[in-house]
């Protein structure tokens, strides 16, 4: 497919000159010029545990000289001197290596020779270690003070080697410093060395692990402490990861006890977000390009005589076999035709476009030759016009007339009276049929009229006597008329576009010799055979599909995330469409606690942390978690367990994953499951939003009653303590909506619920007047969503007046680790400037309310938490929390703050109700915006949301978050004078 862009000719040709006059300048440099990359033990402890966890640097992000090729080593670590600050006799450099496992680790140190050669030469050296750069490690000796002093002299008994500690507790691994052993020598005699680089006691018992390799798969092997680095083959530049000791404890309490677990995890999490970053960039990029460019098909008589006969018996051509063009929608279809002269050789006033219609019999046929009109219009334009016949793309044929010596010639004028015809030929000899050509002929014309021009287009005699059949239809039934040639087309009733197979007559030759003798015989006989072969390999898939199904099993796993993403977006009813969460092939015959190993390795979540619910399909058709896997069911077989559950999961195992967290976020054991908890699913309806969302899950006891859980449920929904709510059951959806609603003072078992069974509820709209919303309680917002469905057939029919906006996970905690992280002054942030606009305070009801807008530049140069400047609202002042690379985790963490905290007196407290977002600067449609309430105090002055936006998101350049290293912020606070 060929790109066409059509940018103005001055401009086109002034970034040419340009292009060319960069290529030649970069061309010049490098004969002239070579890069060096100096990395350093600051560039390894900034970058491992944050940016990178298996090898020691990105070499793209150390710092990089441009050096002329004739300057000596010697001056060139002059500058090095000027850059970092190292004078020259203090430092030593170690060339890199690509090990055959891909690795980079420094192998050898520069010889004092190599030292007082060129830059250049030296690059030569080292060309087979560094491909087109030279790469460097620039070993800097410190002592306690921190001043540098010379190396010592390496000898060939000296190991260089790179340490890394890894905490199981914090799930975290960084960069601790750099030894030099003797190869004689053992871990055990280092040990202290060691403990001193982390910071342990001199005795403490640590497990020392090598770092081999981490592509396709993480090679890291215990090392043990008795042998010499020798016996371990271990060398210069190899890595070391090391933890505390975990013998004596239990390691269930960690999701990743040891250091090869963790970089397991790491590594699937990596190609987990690397293959979603490159699914969303493809689907980015496809939806960029569907609107700006067009697909556009076009079929040439060379195609139909190639394909027919050979790849097609029916119709003329196979559309997804002919030239297609990816075109501009801007462009104008008159530069579109100097493309295709370009491509296929034809000049522009040789070409006549007919747009192709699919009819109602399925076949696709041209049906009229492009207007003047339509010729001048933009491709863009076209395409709307042609949009019925011609599906999702734009499909033309192109015709072009020929000479008889194949020159083309200018296309004559086509009136109403004249018809275009395509014509193949059938020999029932040799059981073939082909495309001959296409001619023009009057309406009111017969067949018998066109007989000697259609003889010697094929090289038949002039007065050959041929049989005429119409190609009228093949699916699901062949239909293949003979046309009498002293009838005229208008009798026939053919149009443009209409096919025309012709044979010689055998009227006066025995018809059994030949299998078959004409053409519907011929064109019968090939769609049975295609149809066969359709059947034969429907029935081969089946029998494979049926032999894999021997061996192997469908797991569904859901999860709370599944439920968050899809409730009030994609369903509304129930709790999760099982077509769209994570689906495992298994094989039978594997044991369930195996298969938790997979499912540790896709989420991430240690198999200790892991509960599993079997669904049901219920009378009312709705399906619900009913029961969790009992310990004697994990250890059988998924084969086992598929014919145990068979009842309530249908062809599939349809699996629901418990995983409770802390507030850190971070996954602890289930707590043991007794007969009298329930497990219950709770959505939270807004009717102002006319939204609905998942908010989460508790397991109660039956005898508790549903007032025992408000506040709890208050603190889902980020409400305030003292808000009325109102609770609903959701019982049915089909054939008609039944949701009641629940009597707050009743038990769980009173109300009759169970395991699986789903409350939504809302704030009490009791003192309220009602009539401002169009669905004020949940049963009405429910029957509304049911009659859309029915009305529409499908759900959330594109165009909709439907609320489908997604709704966000309402993660409301405390900044969990504010306290251990230093504030950072804004004055002193040197890399970032704060711009904010306040609006002035208006009274909204019975509240003061004030917009604050953050712009943050200089965002990607940002490791640590921020606040912005402060902003005032009903007397209390107010800022935001910001943590660019996450607090303690991959997402954006934003918080609301009450600035001056420490300075109020004892027992204050400052109630607000506020909202947090993150801008689309670009779109305007992807910004996400948060609300919440709370009441701020001593304890508690920051409230906000740990995981607000996903950094992977944030960094999108589709979603317009970031521009230009800026993002921008806004909080929207309101203090209602009644508090």
């Amino acid at each position: 497919m060929s790109l066409i862009t059509p940018p103005p000719v001055n401009m086109k040709l002034k970034q040419k000159q340009e292009e060319k006059e960069q290529k030649r300048t970069e061309k010049s440099e490098a004969c002239l010029y070579t890069i060096v990359k100096v990395s350093r033990d600051e560039d390894l402890g900034e970058q491992i545990g944050k940016e990178i966890y298996f090898d020691l640097v990105d070499h793209d992000k150390v710092h990089i000289f441009h050096i002329e090729k004739q300057m000596t080593f010697t001056k060139f670590k002059e500058e090095v001197a000027k850059a970092f600050g190292v004078p020259v006799q203090f430092q030593r450099y170690w060339l890199w290596a690509e090990r055959k496992n891909h690795t980079y680790r420094p192998y050898r140190t520069l010889t004092a020779q190599e030292e007082i050669q060129p830059v250049g030469q030296l690059r030569e050296v080292s060309n087979k270690e560094n491909n087109a750069e030279l790469k460097l490690f620039l070993e800097v000796e410190l002592c306690l003070d921190l001043r540098p002093f010379p190396p010592q002299e390496k000898i060939k008994e000296d190991v260089l080697l790179f340490f890394k500690l890894y905490d199981p507790l914090i799930e975290k691994i960084r960069y601790v410093g750099r030894l030099f052993v003797k190869e004689s020598d053992k871990p055990l005699d280092v040990l202290t060395k060691i403990n001193e680089l982390a910071g342990f006691s001199a005795d403490e018992e640590i497990e020392l692990f090598e770092e081999i390799k981490f592509e396709p798969r993480v090679v890291c092997e215990y090392i043990d402490s008795n042998m010499s680095f020798r016996e371990c083959v271990i060398g210069d530049g190899d890595i070391i990861c090391f933890q505390k000791s975990i013998r004596n404890q239990c390691s269930e309490q960690y999701r990743f006890p040891e250091v090869p677990s963790y970089l397991d995890y790491v590594l699937n999490r990596q190609i987990r977000l690397r293959k979603e970053q490159e699914e969303k960039e493809q689907k980015r990029k496809e939806g960029e390009e569907a609107r700006l460019y067009t697909i556009i098909k076009v079929a040439r008589d060379e195609d139909l005589g190639e394909q027919i006969g050979k790849e097609i018996y029916f119709d003329l051509v196979d559309h997804d076999k002919v030239r297609a063009f990816r075109i501009l929608k801007q462009m104008p279809f008159t530069q579109f035709k100097e493309e295709v002269a370009r491509t296929f050789g034809t000049p522009v006033k040789f070409q006549r476009y007919w747009l192709w219609e699919k009819r109602e019999n399925s076949t696709y046929r041209p049906y009229r030759a492009l207007t003047a009109q339509e010729e001048i219009q933009s491709v863009g334009e076209l395409r709307d016009v042609s949009n019925k016949g011609n599906s999702a793309e734009i499909k033309l044929f192109l015709e072009v007339e020929l000479c008889l010596d194949l020159r083309p010639l200018s296309p004559p004028g086509k009136v109403k009276e004249v018809i275009l015809l395509f014509f193949k030929l059938y020999d029932p000899l040799e059981e073939k049929i082909r495309y001959v050509g296409r001619m023009f002929v009057n309406r009111s014309s017969k067949l018998l009229e066109i007989l000697t021009k259609l003889n010697e287009l094929v090289g038949f005699l002039p007065d050959e006597e041929i049989d005429f059949f119409e190609e009228i239809n093949f699916e699901p039934n062949v239909i293949c008329e003979h046309i009498d040639s002293n009838t005229s087309f208008c009798d026939c009733e053919m149009g443009d576009g209409d096919i025309i197979c012709f044979q010689k007559s055998l009227r006066n030759q025995r018809g059994e010799q030949y299998r078959f003798p004409k053409v519907p015989s011929f064109l019968e006989y090939v769609h049975s055979r295609q149809r066969l072969k359709k059947e034969q390999e429907e029935k081969e898939q089946q029998r494979k599909d049926k032999r894999e199904a021997r061996f192997y099993q469908i797991i569904k796993v859901a999860r709370d995330e599944d439920i968050g993403e899809q409730i009030g977006k994609e369903i509304y009813f129930d709790l999760v469409d099982h077509d769209k969460v994570r689906t495992f092939r298994i094989q039978k015959q594997m044991q369930f606690i195996q298969f938790k190993e997979e499912v540790a390795k896709e989420f991430g979540i240690a198999v200790q942390f892991q509960r599993f619910w079997l669904w049901q399909k219920r009378q009312n058709h709705s399906y619900r978690p009913h029961r969790a896997l009992k310990a004697q069911e994990e250890i059988q077989s998924v084969s086992e367990l598929r014919e145990g559950s068979n009842k309530g999961n249908d062809v599939e195992l349809k699996l629901y994953l418990e995983v409770d967290l802390r507030l850190n976020l971070r996954p602890f054991a289930p707590p043991g499951k007794t007969k009298e908890e329930i497990l219950i699913f709770f959505k939270l309806y807004d009717p102002l939003k006319e939204n609905i969302r998942y908010i989460g899950r508790l397991s109660v006891k039956g005898s508790g009653k549903l007032q025992d859980i408000l506040s709890k449920l208050k603190e889902f929904a980020g409400v305030s303590p003292n808000e009325e709510i109102e609770l609903y059951k959701e019982i049915n959806f089909e054939p008609s909506v039944m949701c009641e609603k629940i009597d707050n003072m009743l038990s769980f078992s009173e109300c009759q619920l169970e395991d699986g069974d789903i409350i939504c509820f809302q704030k009490s709209l009791q003192n309220q007047c009602i009539e401002q919303y169009r669905f004020p309680e949940v049963p009405s917002f429910l029957e509304y969503v049911h009659n859309h469905q029915q009305k529409e057939h499908k759900m959330f029919a594109s165009g909709s007046d439907f609320p489908t906006k997604r709704p966000e996970p309402h993660e409301v905690t405390p900044t969990d680790t504010a306290s251990t992280v230093a504030p950072q002054d804004v004055d002193d942030a040197e890399s970032t400037r704060f711009t904010a606009s306040t609006v002035a305070p208006q009274d909204v009801d019975d509240a003061e309310s004030t917009r604050f807008t953050w712009t943050v530049d200089n965002f990607s140069t940002l490791n640590v938490k921020l606040y912005s400047d402060v902003f005032s609202v009903g007397g209390c002042k107010w800022r935001i929390l910001m943590f660019p690379k996450g607090n303690d985790t991959n997402h954006l963490s934003i918080y609301l703050d009450e600035a001056d905290a420490a300075s109020l007196p004892s027992g204050w407290s400052s109630y607000a109700e506020f909202s947090l977002a993150v801008l689309d600067q670009v779109h305007g449609e992807f910004t996400v915006r948060k609300d919440t309430k709370h009441t701020f105090n001593a304890s508690m002055n920051d409230w906000g949301f740990t995981t607000f936006l996903p950094l992977i998101e944030l960094l999108d350049p589709g979603r317009g978050y970031l521009v230009d290293d800026k993002v921008i912020l806004e909080a929207v606070v309101s203090m209602p004078k009644s508090h």
